[in-house]
């Protein structure tokens, strides 16, 4: 019986031209960061799990031109996963200073000394275990697995989503994706009311990527058929990867939303069976790098995109559009608050002014009405209270300073 890779592989006819076109074009553009540092397609450098868990950790939510300097500083004074589990973490948080989210400073070190006390200074080499390190979430843990070991896993950062479901289902993101096939499932509704016709029954339903998907009417040129059949091949994917999570069988059947939900773990199994075999960490990056460049947020540069012609979200523009070598792409804008009146953005400033030593609370209450115009005594006793639980600070003997 094939399994929900083999089957996914199987249907789609296009998926190796996107392999291979996607990795032609890493061969010419791909970034040099330190952390990929030197010779061949994939250097040695980046199958040090050490060295991808404080890159990836220091990138989170924070440009990659920043962290490069940070990033050379760290390594030149903790090469290895046993120094940094030796340091001190006022040195360390010290060194984060202007990286900003100081957390992960802390996160970094615990997960250094536990990797240090309970794995003798190797890194796991399951996902599971990996998850289970301070501040590795599921992202992280999954570039160790494929960076430095090789696996063939999906590596989800927001280009790699983006890619993804532009190219295979023509949206922008997941919540676009449910939208989309909750209006399909109604129109579907209504033409077999309307036809007169019986539902499809739940065994058909739940029937996982037909065989006949591997026709000329295969998923990226069935999809552009119909408006009404766009989902229909990737709805049972979805079917599939509902079972693959174990959900109750009584999901599957067809009522109201076909998929029931399309989730991040839905996205994750489909990104893994894209991976070409064998080839793990070079398309991860490969595909974070084509995000970055080529397929990005606003305004993609879909004239210079190599596998537009698979592309669904490209083909759902208009000619007009479709000629516009700089789509923009329309988004919903909250209004936000200003970052300098938010919590992180004072505790920030209150970091800030620790590591250059200690202080009183009574000072740092003075510093802060002075320079930030933040008076609110309650909100920044709040704010030290947290900065003491993430580990950021110690209070002691009404003196405020580094642990």
């Amino acid at each position: 019986m094939l399994n929900l890779r083999e089957r996914f592989v199987l249907s789609f006819p296009e998926k190796r031209h996107f392999q291979q076109t996607i990795l032609l074009w890493f061969r010419k553009h791909k970034r040099g960061f330190p952390w990929r540092e030197g010779r061949g397609f994939i250097s040695q450098t980046i199958r040090d799990p050490y060295r991808i868990l404080v890159s990836e950790v220091m990138l989170q939510q924070t440009q990659v031109e920043r962290v490069i300097p940070y990033y050379r500083r760290w390594m030149r004074r903790w090469p290895t996963v046993r120094r940094l589990a030796r340091a001190k973490l006022s040195d360390l948080i010290r060194a984060w200073g202007g990286l900003g989210y100081n957390r992960r400073g802390v996160y970094l070190h615990k997960a250094a000394k536990r990797i240090v006390s309970e794995f003798d200074g190797e890194f796991p080499r399951s996902e599971e275990e990996l998850l289970r390190l301070p501040g590795v979430g599921r992202y992280t843990a999954r570039a160790i697995l494929a960076f430095a070991y090789g696996e063939d896993v999906g590596v989800l950062d927001i280009n790699t989503k983006r890619v993804l479901l532009r190219v295979f289902l023509g949206v922008n993101n997941i919540k676009e994706a449910n939208t989309l096939l909750s209006q399909k499932e109604s129109a579907h509704s209504l033409r077999t009311q309307r036809m007169g016709e019986e539902r499809v029954p739940h065994e058909r339903s739940a029937r996982i990527l037909p065989r006949s998907s591997l026709s000329s009417n295969s998923f990226a040129v069935k999809a552009r058929q119909t408006v009404d059949d766009f989902p229909e091949e990737f709805a049972r994917f979805i079917l599939a990867s509902c079972v693959q999570r174990g959900k109750n069988s009584t999901a599957l059947a067809p009522k109201g939303n076909m998929t029931d939900h399309f989730s991040e773990n839905d996205l994750l199994l489909f990104a893994d069976a894209v991976v070409p075999r064998g080839k793990g960490d070079v398309w991860n990056q490969a595909m974070m790098d084509f995000g970055a460049m080529v397929c990005v947020s606003r305004r993609p540069k879909c004239e210079a995109c190599p596998v537009r012609g698979l592309c669904m979200w490209y083909r759902n523009q208009t000619p007009n559009e479709a000629q516009n070598d700089n789509i923009k792409v329309n988004t919903l804008r909250e209004k936000r608050v200003r970052f300098e009146e938010t919590d992180r953005y004072f505790r920030g400033r209150i970091v800030d002014m620790v590591r250059k030593g200690s202080v009183s609370e009574k000072k740092l209450s003075a510093v802060m009405a002075k320079q930030y115009q933040f008076s609110d005594k309650k909100r920044l006793r709040k704010l030290l209270f947290g900065l003491v639980a993430d580990g950021l600070i110690v209070v002691l003997e009404n003196r405020i300073s580094l642990p």
